[in-house]
């Protein structure tokens, strides 16, 4: 297995590792409101720091390993997939 697989694997993990976090760091906020602007400050911070370095691996690592394969529907439906959840 490649590095940049590796990384291509585990990035998206660490992204849905974050998910959570953020579920629970928004439930926690919910309770009055200094818990809500501390929900606020922690939220921010988990997407500058983990989110978004997640996210642009799984893009660079990504297209790194565009031109090792065959073209082909199953990858353009993987793209296609990928990209919406960077989208959204």
């Amino acid at each position: 297995m490649s590095m940049i697989l590796l990384f291509h694997l585990l990035a998206p993990g660490v992204w849905l590792g974050v998910v959570g976090a953020e579920f629970a760091i928004e439930f926690h906020g919910m309770r009055d409101e200094r818990s809500l602007w501390t929900a606020a400050e922690l939220h921010y911070k988990t997407d500058l720091w983990i989110e978004i370095p997640a996210m642009a691996v799984v893009s660079v690592s990504g297209l790194l390993m565009l031109g090792e394969i065959q073209p082909g529907a199953i990858l353009w439906t993987k793209i296609a997939f990928a990209l919406m959840a960077i989208v959204f």
